[in-house]
């Protein structure tokens, strides 16, 4: 072949499909819960990958983790406390499918927590940074790509469609490619902690 894999496939597909499911609920998390309450409890995932690397990786803490992970905690509470009181200009959704943004949302944190966990194991166990990021970027577009088609289509269709929505076919199309450059910035900065 052109390259040895040092991990069996699967955990590569296991922590590829861990880390695409939990952007998948973040995301979809935005259609039923406030933006600010997504975005702050995106810091779920330190906490969660404190909790996780002690309980898989068998790491400890100082008391300082400990007190960053505390107010992490905190700040999401005070967060959620917030967010029951204020609906953020989402008046059209029903109070259920709000409480269901904000479970997808904290699901979602947790599972990146996880998948940080677990790329960490990767790269220090197995094959190094460039093998965890070619295997999980192969088998997280794989797996993307069947979620998109089987439950995504008609968004994707209507996306690319030109009579939908408010603004026209140039519009989204831009917003579309900001999107993807600032996540391919967001994955490239990602990279640079991990060499």
């Amino acid at each position: 072949g052109l390259f040895t894999i040092h991990a069996k496939w699967y955990y590569y597909a296991l922590v590829a499909l861990v880390e695409s499911q939990a952007y998948y609920l973040i995301f979809v998390a935005f259609r039923y819960t406030s933006f600010t309450f997504v975005y702050v409890s995106d810091a779920l995932a330190i906490p969660s990958a404190m909790i996780f690397t002690k309980l898989i990786i068998k790491r400890g803490y100082l008391w300082m983790h400990l007190i960053g992970g505390a107010i992490c905690m905190a700040g999401i509470v005070v967060n959620t406390a917030s967010d029951m009181s204020l609906q953020d200009g989402l008046e059209h959704t029903a109070s259920l499918e709000h409480i269901r943004g904000d479970l997808y949302a904290v699901l979602g944190a947790v599972l990146l927590g996880l998948d940080d966990v677990l790329s960490e194991i990767l790269v220090t166990d197995y094959g190094g940074v460039t093998e965890m990021l070619f295997m999980k970027g192969l088998f997280g577009t794989l797996i993307s790509m069947l979620q998109m088609g089987l439950f995504e289509i008609d968004s994707v269709r209507d996306l690319f469609g030109a009579n939908y929505g408010a603004c026209d076919i140039s519009r989204r199309m831009a917003l579309f490619l900001t999107h993807v450059a600032f996540r391919t910035i967001d994955v490239w900065g990602e990279m640079q902690f991990l060499l």
